[in-house]
């Protein structure tokens, strides 16, 4: 069980008040919410990326034990193969080129493994960052937009992706998307949060059938697009 307690203040304004959330392991959650809702917020203070009042607590999880995927994806200035051979717990695996380039491959980045990363188009490096994160072995992954960049076919790979890790690894993930359509089709539960706090957590086809709180409701009702 992941326990979070995060308050979070910008310019003397409260942009995260979460008290006492609870997300059991082994499932996908997806937060939902207006921009500035605090998505991206939530995301980092889970992480430890941020300062901010209170605890989270991961049942003994060390951060090195955590997979996170920023809004603002990144490629190092280097090769795409040495981009996801990067960690030397991972260079060092057996058959770890083999599992990098069927990764790459689903994403048809196989033929860019010897190109600079740095030279990569906007999507392409996304593409190449959520492959290099699932090189990882994590029990709680956090992505951030993961496919925000991305088109519809590249969407529904990374999305394909994201439940086979989930399965083979049996992380809890937790994944802040402004997708609707995505948050039905990926999580087991969703996070509803506005003005940075987090007005229910509930499950994923009693949500869009059922929300708990008229805030949801109303939310719901001015998105058609699940």
């Amino acid at each position: 069980m992941i326990n979070v307690t995060a308050y979070k203040e910008y310019n003397k304004k409260t942009v995260l008040d979460v008290r006492d959330v609870s997300f059991a392991r082994n499932n996908i959650y997806a937060i939902i919410g207006s921009n500035g809702s605090g998505k991206s917020t939530l995301l980092k203070c889970v992480a430890s990326l941020i300062k901010f009042n209170g605890k989270i607590e991961c049942d003994g999880l060390k951060l090195k034990s955590v997979g996170y995927l920023p809004q603002k994806n990144y490629a190092f200035d280097m090769s795409v193969k040495n981009n996801m051979l990067l960690s030397r717990k991972i260079k060092y695996r057996k058959d770890a080129l083999a599992d990098a380039l069927v990764m790459l491959k689903k994403f048809d980045l196989v033929q860019y493994v010897n190109k600079n990363a740095s030279r990569l188009s906007g999507g392409e490096t996304q593409k190449l960052a959520i492959c290099r994160l699932f090189m990882g072995d994590y029990k709680l992954v956090l992505l951030d937009e993961p496919t925000a960049s991305l088109d519809i076919n590249s969407t529904l790979t990374a999305e394909e992706m994201i439940r086979d890790y989930q399965s083979s690894h049996r992380s809890t993930m937790i994944i802040a998307t402004h997708s609707l359509r995505q948050a039905k089709a990926i999580s087991d539960y969703v996070v509803y949060i506005e003005k940075g706090i987090i007005e229910e957590i509930t499950p994923t086809t009693e949500f869009f059938k059922e929300p708990q709180t008229e805030k949801a409701k109303a939310f719901l009702s001015f998105h058609t697009d699940f």
